[in-house]
């Protein structure tokens, strides 16, 4: 899904693709432990998780959308700088991927990932937002959220997470994305 909104909307991030594609090949499953159960908001909740644009996103926050802990982010930085990305966790899946750029003319056009996707505004976020859904087993399952905040663009990319439209898990996803929205 990230990979078709690299190759064929933006065609000169294609080096991002196979650096997303690298490093999850490269990259080995995580050491770490566990930290804090799920759900309950203490220990590493309020530490980064990480640097570059790792550093915008709490541990607690990704745990949640895990529902475990899953460690650090791995931070890249491509296009000069322009392009600012952290896997969690590297070289596994599911994956949560973020994707800090310059900001797009139309937000819409960010997620628009072709044929087999719907692009949806997404309301109740603090910036103009979208999400590109693909229908799985008849539910919209979100492939990335999107929004504008001031010179940026945040893109989140919930990889094999399975979240669905209109769950918790997805205003969990919006959240978060707020967050780091305020963060910048």
């Amino acid at each position: 899904m990230v990979v078709r909104l690299c190759l064929y909307r933006y065609p000169f991030q294609w080096l991002l693709t196979f650096a997303l594609v690298g490093s999850m090949v490269a990259c080995g499953g995580s050491d770490s432990k566990p930290d804090t159960p799920r759900g309950t908001g203490v220990a590493g909740s309020t530490r980064p998780s990480g640097n570059g644009a790792c550093g915008l996103v709490m541990q607690g926050e990704v745990d949640e959308l895990f529902g475990t802990s899953v460690g650090a982010g791995t931070a890249e930085s491509l296009d000069g700088g322009n392009i600012e990305i952290c896997m969690w966790p590297a070289g596994e899946d599911p994956a949560l991927l973020l994707q800090i750029s310059p900001a797009s003319d139309d937000i819409r056009d960010a997620v628009d990932l072709g044929d087999g996707f719907r692009v949806a505004d997404v309301a109740g976020m603090s910036g103009p937002a979208a999400a590109a859904l693909e229908q799985a087993d008849g539910d919209p399952l979100v492939a990335v959220i999107a929004m504008t905040a001031g010179e940026h663009t945040i893109t989140v990319s919930p990889i094999g997470l399975g979240v669905l439209e209109g769950t918790p898990a997805f205003e969990t996803l919006k959240t978060i994305v707020d967050k780091i929205a305020s963060r910048l």
